[in-house]
């Protein structure tokens, strides 16, 4: 899949699967994506959900992390 700009004007959440619009909301299933994958998309909902949650923590660490000084 090739993303574009124009993708990025239009999409509701970024790669990590947090929304533009609404802070702290991550959306970790199959209605990220624009169309229907198929009949049966439980493979991708199981390796897309641990994925988002493991952005998430990585996002959270950073944030709580304690400032260093250096002087």
């Amino acid at each position: 899949m090739i993303l574009t700009p124009r993708c990025y004007e239009k999409a509701v959440v970024n790669a990590d699967g947090r929304a533009y619009d609404v802070p702290n909301l991550y959306i970790s299933d199959n209605s990220t994506f624009p169309s229907a994958l198929g009949a049966n998309s439980v493979l991708t909902n199981r390796a897309l959900s641990p994925r988002t949650a493991d952005q998430f923590l990585v996002g959270e660490r950073q944030r709580n992390a304690p400032e260093r000084s250096y002087a």
